[in-house]
């Protein structure tokens, strides 16, 4: 990640801002927990400090498409072990955990957001369509901490040409004056694109390699369907 510097201007003249010390990490969870655009655009929280078979996941969400996303939150750098540990939340969803344990504990979580509706129910709203019980085969992980990524780029890349969806989000914070705190959020430039911008630059490396005819038909096909269709940087699912 490059360096970020920020100011604070007004009339009376210019200050640099200091980075903010986050002390701990349940801080982090509770601004997300408060207000999840920090993050990604559309979240909803559905859980905190879920206790699955292999850990304790910070936090739980569903994205817009209705997917369920881990959410792993650092006050430092993210690190490749907490990438693998966000996945083993993940394998303890997905090969686990059965479906009825966990929609109660975020049953649990809802009503005291006093949300009255069940994880199924979110599901299929977000979804546009009636979804059965057992648990989603698609999960994603994000991974989010307050400092520069750590080398972290390759595991990303091994686990998504496996199946594994990973986004990264660096979030820096500067103290403005008492306690009062600016955040800046800070993508890779391929998961900071729209949606639409992604099918694009895919169509468009599709052309390039003699296969945007066959993409074209595939893509299409799955958007006449309604499936939700999973954008990586070099390919589609």
């Amino acid at each position: 990640m490059n360096q970020l510097n920020a100011w604070h201007v007004t009339s009376k003249g210019t200050r640099e801002l200091t980075i903010a010390r986050i002390i701990h990490e349940e801080e982090l969870e509770k601004w997300i927990e408060q207000e999840p655009d920090l993050v990604e655009k559309g979240l909803l929280i559905i859980g905190r400090q879920i206790r699955l078979p292999h850990g304790q996941v910070d936090l739980l969400a569903l994205d817009r498409n209705g997917i369920l996303v881990i959410i792993e939150v650092k006050k430092g750098p993210i690190r490749r072990d907490s990438i693998l540990q966000a996945v083993d939340y993940l394998a303890s969803i997905q090969e686990t955990m059965q479906y009825e344990e966990l929609s109660k504990r975020v049953s649990l979580y809802l009503r005291r957001k006093k949300i009255d509706r069940s994880l199924q129910e979110l599901i299929g709203e977000r979804r546009g369509r009636r979804v059965l019980s057992p648990l989603p085969s698609i999960v994603r992980v994000l991974a989010v901490g307050t400092d520069a990524q750590a080398n972290i780029e390759q595991i990303i890349e091994f686990l998504r040409e496996r199946g594994v969806t990973v986004s990264v989000v660096s979030l820096r914070v500067f103290s403005v004056k008492g306690a009062e705190q600016i955040v800046i959020r800070e993508l890779s430039e391929f998961e900071s694109q729209s949606p639409a911008s992604k099918v694009e630059t895919l169509l468009a490396m599709a052309d390039l390699n003699g296969v945007g005819q066959e993409f074209r038909i595939i893509d299409k096909t799955a958007e006449r369907h309604g499936l939700y269709r999973r954008l990586w940087p070099k390919s589609i699912m």
